[in-house]
């Protein structure tokens, strides 16, 4: 089952990393009829259960314990952490995003497809530490921007300085958003927990602190290097 691990997932593994004991198995499906399921998952009493899209998969919390039945394909394993990351970081939140670093400070970079995720990743390599899914967890008593294993990323955890709402535009040029403004439009670029209640309260109150403690623009920008400025906040705007 080699190629069901996404190339992305061995750099995150390290020293440190929890240790869970994973029982993959095949499963025979015809992968573009299993596309089109929608998956279905359960939460209680610390375990996870995820079946659709061709996969099942039985998850222990707890025990850090799980056996997956699914397809040779990378997508497959990405299906089941799409859905359990939520659930399973219960200090903080899954986004549809891409997070930049400089130094130590991180920037959430939240928006639907084709709003500039990938494009700020691309124009600012050095800084990109993923370009589709990040979490911003709170931890020893501030917020943290990491990295997850998506698409094109690398390992890193970073002080959360701002949070952006990305959009095209004519020039680079960012405003404040009001934190109540902020708790709706964010609202639409978190992977919520499905299946558990409880974990969908307690990601909504996460959401509900983050937007008071850590500052959200509006980021309309050109695809130039030099949005670097107006991300690290040296500026607010720069002429088209």
């Amino acid at each position: 089952m080699r190629g069901a691990i996404p190339a992305s997932f061995p750099a995150f593994a390290t020293e440190r990393s929890p240790r869970w004991r994973v029982d993959i198995g095949g499963a025979k499906v015809d992968l573009d009829a299993a596309a089109l399921e929608a998956p279905v998952v359960q939460v209680a009493g610390g375990s996870f259960r995820l079946v659709g899209m061709g996969v099942t998969a039985e998850v222990n919390l707890g025990e850090r314990r799980a056996h997956l039945a699914i397809p040779p394909s990378p997508h497959a394993l990405a299906v089941v952490l799409r859905h359990l990351l939520p659930v399973a970081v219960e200090d903080g939140l899954v986004f549809h995003a891409a997070l930049l670093a400089g130094g130590d400070r991180a920037w959430l970079c939240c928006g639907p497809s084709g709003a500039g995720k990938s494009t700020l990743a691309r124009l600012l390599p050095a800084h990109a530490r993923c370009d589709e899914m990040a979490a911003a967890r709170f931890v020893g008593g501030e917020w943290h921007g990491e990295a997850l294993p998506f698409w094109r990323s690398r390992p890193g955890r970073v002080p959360l300085h701002a949070v952006y709402l990305l959009r095209h535009g004519e020039c680079h040029r960012r405003r404040r958003v009001d934190p109540r403004l902020a708790l709706r439009q964010l609202s639409e670029h978190v992977l919520w927990p499905t299946g558990s209640p409880a974990a969908t309260d307690r990601a909504l109150g996460l959401l509900c602190d983050m937007v008071e403690q850590v500052p959200v623009f509006d980021l309309e920008f050109l695809p130039r290097p030099d949005v670097l400025e107006v991300l690290a906040g040296n500026t607010d705007e720069a002429a088209a």
